[in-house]
Parts: C-alpha cells; structure tokens; sequence
C-alpha cells in the first residue's frame, strides 16, 4: 500500500484545498482500505464518480463533466459517510480513464457468460494478465479509435460476455460508467480486486486483437438492424 500521508497532502496542496490531509486520514471519519482505494485511483489518472451504496446511482452529475478533482471526491463521498458498511459506491468514468472492460455476466435467466467464456477462451486462447475484480470484471488499455471503431458503449461478443467503454471525442461525450470496488452489490456483497490483480499491482494489458474484432462484429449487425427498422419505418429517408 501508499504512504497515505505523503500523497494526499501533496494532492489537496496542488489543489489549493483548505481541508487538511489529517481531516481525510482521520479513520474514525474515513475508512482507511476505501481511502487507499480512491488515492490509487487518482494515482493512476482514473475518473470516479460516487454513487449510493448497494446501487447504480450516481450521487453527482457526470455526463459531459471533467474528472472529478481528488478533494472533491472525497468531499462528496464524506457528505454520505466513508465508513465500513455505510460509504458510496464507485464507478469509473471509462473513457476518461482510457479504460476498457471485459464483463462475464449470470443475469437471472440470462445466458451463463461462464460458459461463453470458456468456449472463447479454448478458441482464442486465455486473455493475458491484467487487473480483475471480484465481480469477473477485466480491465484493459484503450485501444485506438481505429483499433475498436463502433459506436457503442456496449458489445455483446458472446451470451453473457460483453465490453465496456467510452468514447469522450472532441465532438461529442458517450462515456460509460462501470461500478468497481470497493462498491457493494445490492445483494450486499462487496467488490474487491482479486488477489495480486488490483490495477496498483498488475499493469493494464492490451486488449486482445480477437475481442476488439468480436465486437466490431456486433456493431456491425446491430447497425444493420438499426438501419433495417429505420428503413421499414422511416420511408422517405436514406441511409448511408
């Protein structure tokens, strides 16, 4: 772990707040893991934004808006409580973090992305070491613009295994938003970084070619039903 002290003085200095670092590093008013958590974060050039606990619900408004100062952050988090069992979630602002993120999912009577997943991986190969967490999300690098040229913020590559990410061009902001740890689910059960694979501890990998092409795939058929349904509908107009 940091040496806390150290980095969130020379943080809220370069920031010109007039909280001081003792404030945040008073564990009867900050829980001291969540803290770290935040600080790495910051360290890294991540964008957080807090939510409510046990939900997907921002507490700040975070579309079209800059990356959230440290000092900010902690102030608006400390407005709901940073304690052990009372403290905001966190989500990622993934186009601002230059992040993007592999989702295996179980959804209730959904598809099993364990499954899909093991079935990508005896075709492709095994994704490389990167950060993970708990909830079987794996983060990676950006890839250029070129390398993942689709709209979307979502591509569904497999039933139940979809990539996140966000675009933040000059001309527009279609940013999307992951809850990471140390957020809780709203079956209560908390979000960690898996052993030896939080970000602070294994570098972000590239992501692998297979997957950006499995998701231009889908791009390319959801735009084609898009297009499709905007044809039967919309007589008169054309499309490119």
């Amino acid at each position: 772990m940091i040496e806390l002290t150290k980095i969130l003085t020379d943080h809220l200095a370069s920031q010109t707040s007039r909280v001081s670092a003792d404030h945040f590093l008073n564990p009867k008013r900050f829980d001291q893991d969540i803290l770290a958590n935040l600080i790495h974060y910051d360290l890294l050039g991540w964008s957080i934004i807090p939510g409510i606990q046990g939900t997907k619900k921002p507490i700040v408004l975070w579309k079209n808006k800059a990356r959230m100062p440290l000092r900010r952050l902690l102030s608006e988090s400390a407005r709901y409580g940073m304690m052990p069992g009372h403290h905001p979630n966190f989500a990622i602002k993934l186009g601002q973090s230059k992040l993007c993120v592999l989702d295996i999912d179980n959804h209730d009577g959904g598809a099993d992305g364990q499954q899909s997943f093991a079935q990508l991986v005896n075709q492709y190969g095994a994704l490389p070491t990167t950060p993970a967490d708990s909830r079987n999300h794996f983060y990676f690098k950006l890839p250029a613009p070129t390398d993942l040229d689709f709209k979307l913020t979502v591509a569904e590559i497999a039933p139940g295994v979809e990539l996140f990410r966000g675009r933040t061009d000059k001309s527009e902001d279609i940013d999307h938003i992951l809850w990471a740890p140390p957020s809780t689910h709203h079956s209560g059960v908390e979000y960690q970084w898996l052993h030896g694979l939080a970000p602070w501890e294994t570098e972000l990998a590239e992501l692998p070619r297979w997957v950006c092409d499995l998701a231009a795939q889908h791009w390319e058929k959801t735009s084609e039903t898009v297009g499709d349904h905007h044809r039967s509908t919309s007589p008169g107009v054309s499309l490119p």
